[in-house]
């Protein structure tokens, strides 16, 4: 698919510009938008895509990783008056816990089936990735077949 842009409405290059600047500035790696972003770019090959998907599996991980609201644990490294200030803020805490406890529960299943989402949508990808690796296996196949025709 080719987007046709009217360079005297929309300048492509400093679009492509603005958007790999963004990108950087949002530590976003360069997988996803390549080192010369033009709206002429070819598409990705199968090594890039398969690389953009290890570092997609790397980064669920890490949600993973967070995904569930758990109470830290209160401390003080402060010597003389820490045990007084912990014990204060697990005072507080239980006074106060079932003001938040309901949206803690809340936003737990939220993350939980939204990652549940991101990994249907990453086995589909996975498994799209393999078809066209087949799909460009069987049309080289086709090819060599041709010439020797």
């Amino acid at each position: 698919m080719k987007i046709e842009v009217d360079s005297y409405v929309i300048n492509e290059k400093e679009l492509a510009e603005i958007v790999k600047a963004k990108a950087i500035n949002h530590h976003i790696p360069m997988v996803y938008y390549g080192e010369d972003l033009t709206m002429e770019d070819e598409y990705m090959t199968i090594e890039q895509i398969k690389q953009m998907v290890q570092l997609q599996e790397t980064h669920l991980s890490r949600v993973e990783a967070c995904c569930e609201i758990s109470e830290m644990p209160i401390i003080s490294i402060r010597p003389v008056i820490g045990p007084v200030i912990v014990f204060a803020k697990k005072v507080f805490r239980k006074l106060t816990r079932w003001l938040f406890l309901t949206y803690i529960n809340q936003q737990n299943e939220y993350n939980k089936k939204v990652l549940e989402m991101i990994k249907e949508v990453q086995s589909t990808q996975k498994m799209l990735i393999n078809y066209l690796v087949n799909v460009e296996k069987d049309s080289r196949n086709l090819e060599g077949n041709n010439d020797e025709n």
